[in-house]
């Protein structure tokens, strides 16, 4: 996938908390879940384990369930 400059910079940013809001299909889930991956990696200042991470994504369809 190919990433705008605004996405990786999200991606990257791993020190940090950070807030991702968008419209719809501009690839947050995408930015969120190669955040993720990044962070496990080690990429940032330390390497995240599965248990440091908590992250939060939704959808229209997924609430109305």
């Amino acid at each position: 996938m190919k990433y705008t400059s605004a996405q990786k910079r999200a991606i990257k940013t791993l020190n940090q908390n950070l807030q991702i809001i968008a419209c719809a299909g501009s690839g947050k889930t995408q930015v969120i879940s190669q955040r993720i991956v990044e962070a496990l990696k080690g990429a940032g200042v330390r390497k995240a384990s599965p248990g440091d991470i908590v992250a939060f994504t939704f959808t229209d369809k997924a609430a109305a369930n």
